[in-house]
This record gives C-alpha cells, structure tokens and sequence, in this order.
C-alpha cells in the first residue's frame, strides 16, 4: 500500500492537510506529523509511523526543510525500501503528489517529475505581469 505522510514543524501540515482536504474532498487517508506540538520527541513520532508500516508499504514523507530536523528524523529510513522522502514542500507539489497518487504508484522518477513540476510554479509575479504587459505592448 502507499502512504503519504505530511510532516514540518508546528501545525503547518494541519494546515496543508485542511486545505487539501477542501480542494480534493476525496482524498486518501495522509497521514499527519505537526512536529513539536506533542510530548513525544519528533524522532518518536517517526519511529511510530514506521513501526506502524508493512515491508511491502511504499512511504511517502513530505518535509517543510531539507535541513530541518523534521526531515532528518525521517533520513535515518532512507534506506529503508520504498521511502521516498522530498523536502522543501509547497502547495502544488502536495497536490499533485496526492492526486497523482489516488491514480497510480508513485516511483522516483514521476515524483522528481511532480517536484520539478512544482518549481515552475514558484515565481516573482511581478516579473510575470511586466513581461506580459511588455508583450501586449509590442
């Protein structure tokens, strides 16, 4: 079975699990880490969501900071088989993650696909709007 696991610092993966749930109202069950809300220690929390998993399991582990420890608690599995992490998460790749998921098996290269995907939709808006203003202009 594959499995999503959303995790980052605080309660922001309530908060992407609360949007989501509102743009994909079908959406698999995700299964949510807010980091250093809880008692327990984060490297506790991680331990939980793998002792919880089956061999066969894919894991999919969405971190909020590549260097953060949230996603270093979750580098002490990488070897594990079938853990994908990605660090550095924004909306529309969470999105499409999900949605590509509730479709097919997510491998590496379709999520160094989605991530790459996901990039292009980080931009300076304004840039966006002079150069199509400059391009009506012509």
């Amino acid at each position: 079975m594959q499995k999503i696991v959303i995790a980052t610092h605080e309660r922001l993966a309530e908060g992407y699990y609360r949007t989501l749930n509102y743009l994909i109202p079908e959406m698999p069950e995700i299964i949510i880490l807010s980091a250093y809300i809880e008692t327990n220690s984060i490297q506790e929390q991680v331990d939980d969501i793998y002792q919880n998993l089956k061999d066969e399991d894919k894991l999919i582990v969405l971190t909020d900071i590549a260097a953060g420890s949230v996603n270093q608690s979750f580098c002490r599995y990488i070897s594990r088989p079938n853990t994908l992490i990605v660090s550095g998460i924004n909306l529309p790749l969470v999105m499409s993650i999900i949605l590509e998921a509730m479709h097919t098996e997510l491998d590496l290269p379709k999520i160094r696909t989605l991530v790459s995907e996901a990039q292009e939709q980080l931009l300076v808006v304004n840039d966006v709007l002079r150069n199509f203003e400059i391009e009506t202009d012509e």
